[in-house]
């Protein structure tokens, strides 16, 4: 009912428009299901040979795409088009989560249905939880697993022992957290480790030592099974990801974070690095109330477990005071790492350590840690809550509990709104999709270059898009989009010079190539250039153009005289930027060098005198000025100094008699391109020189 009203038709039907047009990570993922549903059975069981890279096929759990449900959903004979394995895992993660929530609560020690039942979803609800279907990670929703963890943990603290059936789920469940996600992996291993501490607290080494054997060596074979491991063969890399350490990290005051509350919302979030959203860990104001009652119960010193009247619901062997001790180590150690390597107190950060070396490659690929902190939160719930009917009459801790859940409830409104809005929202096909699909291009196989990881954020959506459309058409995507690794092919030099596949269309993002190489490769290649991209199959063998025809092939837009032709993001007049520049910004363009290059289309009729540049400069340290010169076939053209932080229009003149082609090239020199890093400014490491605003070409017609 939950997931029903949450979700609302999405969960039913596979033409709804998010699958039709899957944004972001949900894209990704849904390339790895639907190739891997339709392809036949190998091993490992999640590979699929229609996703490949340098000819290899590929493992979905690169993708993100659950491969412990595809691989049911497969056995089963699943069809995508009938119903999207995407809204299955959402059903099946929406029924087991409260499930879940409600076993861990009564191995907690919670009895009473009164307090048992709103417990669970109070539990179950929580705004990290919503947060992950809003923020388009599906298989991290699956986060049962966590609460079936924890409820082996609590139980085996408070019974100390280990039933085998006990024993037997804890292994299956670490096999299937790793065909899950590997942070929910990392996160359901250390609670099942808790099985290992409890029989060391009773001096039993030996099954100690024999049960943490099994929970990895059943965490290790699911991910040889699936194709996690061995490590990627040498196309794929899994060290690719620029941020550092610590940016996806938990902030201490990230609890507080009152951003994501529908009653009681700040302006601002609790936010230190600029990704610290991925240790969302809000609480709710729904717990705030079940924290308030349990202070005031342990601060209620008649309301003793000892003296609690009859029909109080008790913790059944509770044991010693230091009973939770195993389960509090596997909390503190998931809570150290997802603060290291920076503690944040909001914007302040108050410790910095270093990454030691052989520790720095755990940390790159769990780069996320603020999400290690989940199992903490979950637990600081199930504890108070448990804590509350065991202190309080279970009829007015059920009231009390289930106050707290209509209280949580109306403070998640918003994210669930949010959630409700990305799983319905009509998306738009991305800009050059429907010119791709009229001229056949997604009809085969298909090799995206470069690797979607090196492809501008600007055309990753199209990437995302075409890989999706290529495998719906039954074929083959070499170098795929993926979520949890990045491809090395992201060579421009090769991807300009190398031999083309057989039956193979190769799918060039030309903004991710300098412009003297796609000039290159258009001239050896058979290529349509369509929208942002270039589509090229064989090598060209007669007619091959002169390198003025090729930009002119590329380049269609042609500027007609006293037109002014902005050179900003998205604006075709971008493309005459050659060689030397930075990639375009909403406002111009930064030279990038000591040297760069312009080719305009000239207009079809007219004579051209001049070519008005509006320029601005760039100047480190007590310059005002930056040094520049134009230059034409050799000839020189302007001489100047540009002042900084001002635009300035130059009128160049041109001889029209050495426009001997149809395009002009123009080549500045800039005297001392600098750094903002050098001079202290910011991390831009960039040697900026000039920016180029617009372009106007001056003449009679």
């Amino acid at each position: 009912m939950h997931a029903a009203w949450l979700c609302g038709s999405v969960l039913w039907v596979a033409e709804s428009p998010i699958w039709r047009q899957p944004p972001g990570d949900i894209s990704v993922g849904m390339i790895g299901a639907e190739a891997f549903l339709n392809d036949q059975w190998r091993w490992p069981l999640a590979v699929t040979g229609r996703l490949l890279s340098d000819g290899q096929p590929i493992s979905i759990a690169y993708t993100d795409t659950l491969p412990v449900l595809m691989i049911v959903l497969k056995a089963l004979g699943g069809v995508p088009a009938i119903v999207a394995p995407f809204a299955i895992l959402i059903l099946v993660g929406q029924v087991l989560q409260p499930m879940a929530a409600g076993w861990a609560l009564r191995r907690a020690g919670v009895s009473h249905w009164a307090v048992l039942l709103p417990g669970a979803l109070l539990v179950a609800w929580t705004p990290l939880w919503y947060y992950r279907l809003w923020g388009q990670h599906f298989p991290l929703t699956w986060q049962w697993q966590i609460l079936v963890a924890l409820a082996l943990a609590f139980g085996w603290c408070r019974s100390g022992r280990l039933g085998r059936y006990e024993i037997a789920g804890a292994v299956l469940l670490c096999a299937a957290s790793v065909a899950t996600h590997v942070y929910l992996a990392v996160e359901v291993l250390a609670l099942c480790l808790v099985g290992s501490l409890v029989l060391l607290r009773q001096g039993k080494y030996l099954p100690a030592l024999a049960f943490g054997l099994a929970l990895i060596a059943a965490a290790t074979g699911a991910a040889i099974a699936i194709g996690l491991l061995p490590p990627p063969h040498d196309g794929v890399t899994m060290g690719r990801f620029a941020s550092p350490p610590g940016h996806f990290g938990f902030n201490v005051l990230a609890p507080f974070d009152f951003w994501y509350s529908a009653l009681w919302p700040s302006a601002h979030r609790i936010e230190g690095t600029g990704g610290q959203y991925e240790g969302m860990a809000y609480l709710g104001l729904g717990v705030f109330l079940v924290l308030g009652l349990a202070a005031l119960a342990m601060a209620w010193r008649g309301l003793s477990a000892s003296r609690a009247r009859p029909g109080a619901s008790a913790v059944v062997g509770a044991g010693t005071p230091g009973a939770s001790w195993p389960l509090a180590v596997a909390l503190l150690g998931l809570a150290a790492f997802a603060v290291f390597p920076n503690v944040w107190l909001g914007q302040h950060k108050l410790i910095s350590l270093p990454v030691p070396p052989p520790l720095d490659l755990v940390v790159e690929q769990l780069r996320s840690g603020g999400r290690m902190m989940w199992p903490v939160i979950y637990a600081l719930v199930i504890a108070v809550i448990a804590y509350v009917g065991s202190r309080v009459d279970a009829r007015v801790a059920g009231l009390a509990v289930s106050v707290a859940l209509a209280l949580q409830l109306a403070d998640t409104a918003a994210l669930r709104e949010h959630a409700r809005d990305m799983l319905r929202a009509m998306r738009a096909p991305p800009p050059g999709l429907s010119a791709l699909r009229a001229a056949g291009a997604m009809n085969g196989d298909v090799r995206l270059r470069p690797s979607w990881f090196c492809v501008p954020p600007d055309d990753r959506e199209l990437a995302q898009a075409v890989a999706l459309d290529v495998v719906r058409r039954g074929g083959a995507v070499h170098q795929p989009p993926m979520a949890r690794a990045a491809l090395n092919d992201c060579d421009s030099t090769r991807i300009a010079t190398d031999q083309p596949l057989p039956n193979i269309a190769d799918v060039i993002f030309r903004a991710a190539l300098p412009g003297p190489e796609i000039v290159a490769l258009y001239r050896r290649r058979l290529c349509d250039p369509i929208g942002p991209v270039l589509v090229c199959k064989g090598l060209r063998t007669t007619d091959v153009p002169s390198e003025d025809e090729a930009f002119l092939a590329l380049t269609p837009k042609r500027s007609g005289l006293g037109v002014r032709q902005p050179i900003t993001l998205g604006q075709p007049a971008a493309q005459w930027l050659y060689a030397g520049w930075s990639g375009p910004e909403p406002w111009g363009t930064w030279t990038e060098g000591a040297r760069a290059t312009i080719m305009i289309p000239l207009p079809n009729s007219g004579v051209v005198r001049a070519i008005t540049l509006e320029m601005t400069a760039y100047a480190g340290g007590a310059s005002q000025t930056q040094g520049l010169r134009i230059t034409h076939a050799g000839k020189l053209l302007w001489q100047g100094r540009l002042p900084i932080g001002k635009t300035s229009a130059i009128r160049v003149p041109v001889d029209s008699a050495s426009l001997t082609s149809q395009v002009a090239h123009l080549d500045l020199q800039i005297e001392n391109p600098q750094s903002p890093k050098d001079n202290g400014l910011s991390a831009d490491a960039r040697l900026l020189g000039i920016a180029l605003v617009a372009i106007t070409l001056d003449g009679d017609n």
